[in-house]
């Protein structure tokens, strides 16, 4: 149901689980969209959104350790 904002909650957070946080973040937008007082699914987000800040951050530590 595209209208499930539940469903789209529980994806995001299978995808948080799995470090695939672009995916989450975009399944906690729709989550927002079809309600936007969804107080959990903003901070899920947030989470989300730093997740990956952290991962690029990593990334880009790494790869100037050994190129």
């Amino acid at each position: 149901d595209p209208d499930d904002d539940l469903a789209y909650s529980n994806r995001g957070y299978a995808y948080f689980d799995q470090g695939k946080y672009i995916e989450a973040i975009e399944d906690f937008k729709k989550v927002l969209i079809l309600n936007p007082k969804n107080k959990v699914a903003r901070a899920n987000k947030m989470s989300a959104e730093q997740k990956l800040l952290q991962t690029a951050q990593t990334g880009k530590n790494l790869t100037g350790m050994y190129f």
